[in-house]
């Protein structure tokens, strides 16, 4: 009687034991998969390398700076060529990757400012006009609103609210995982230590490792229910196409390490049956 006594608490513990496995494991490994999927640069510049983000990055900066020209009485086309895509493509990436590391990145508009202020000369000239000592003052003025335009326009909100995640909480993050893996180590060895025959232990632990795949996998379910109803309204439209990519990068991470779940889950029956066939 008190050896079945036994036999039940030691089942109880087990489980228990095996439910908090599964929870060290699975807080681990989606800890993991929000660093390696979403707080990263190499995520977002993959997301911004579909849809022709830098051209289209280029070409709002141009309507927004013509829209902005257009009170002013000036021709549109004198802002026409004042950046190159080379040089939208490199602020953004070097923007991107200085923002996600929680740094500060400082947009060069020296050339843009002088290019445009040429512009702005050469059209006088070639019309025959005179510019007045008021117009002349306003053109520096002019010229850094621009400058202000397109770095706003380069600039990616969500981005930036990466970056300080990163730094807040990176290190965090680090130390959740290490904390989460430590725990379960633990555990693992206490139900070793519980069982002579040790398939049994591997079974509790086989469980844990089950429970961790299909809760990983979870956030990728979901993801794909809410993307299916729910259409988030933002813009411009290049802005949503990367961010739209992002996010499916960072779900495939999920995906993967809920793959290697299962993939260690299949080790282990193996193990299992190894075990008790030679126990």
């Amino acid at each position: 009687m008190a050896k079945r006594r036994n036999k039940k608490v030691r089942f109880v513990m087990s489980a228990l034991l095996s439910f908090l496995l599964s929870i060290m494991l699975t807080t681990a490994t989606m800890l993991a998969a929000v660093k390696f999927g979403f707080l990263n640069k190499t995520s977002v510049l993959d997301g911004m390398s579909r849809k022709d983000y830098y051209k289209s990055a280029e070409a709002q900066f141009y309507q927004d700076a013509k829209d902005f020209t257009i009170p002013i009485g000036l021709p549109v086309e004198i802002v026409d060529g004042i950046v190159s895509l080379e040089k939208v493509h490199d602020d953004i990436c070097n923007y991107v990757e200085a923002s996600v590391s929680g740094k500060e990145y400082v947009f060069d508009t020296d050339d843009l400012e002088s290019s445009l202020t040429e512009h702005i000369y050469d059209y006088f000239e070639e019309e025959g006009l005179t510019m007045s000592e008021e117009q002349i003052t306003t053109v520096p003025e002019y010229t850094k609103l621009i400058a202000e335009i397109y770095e706003k326009d380069m600039k990616v909100e969500f981005v930036s609210l990466l970056g300080k995640i990163n730094v807040s909480y990176g290190r965090y993050i680090w130390m959740g995982i290490g904390l989460c893996l430590l725990v379960g180590v633990v555990i693992i060895v206490m139900l070793i230590r519980m069982y002579h025959w040790k398939h049994r232990a591997v079974r509790f632990v086989a469980y844990a490792a089950i429970a961790t795949a299909v809760l990983v996998a979870t956030p990728v379910v979901l993801a794909a229910v809410l993307e299916y109803f729910f259409k988030p309204n933002i813009s411009p439209e290049h802005v949503y196409y990367a961010l739209v990519y992002y996010c499916s990068n960072g779900m495939k991470i999920f995906l993967y390490f809920a793959a290697g779940w299962a993939a260690i889950v299949g080790a282990m029956l193996l193990l299992i049956h190894y075990l008790k066939k030679h126990s």
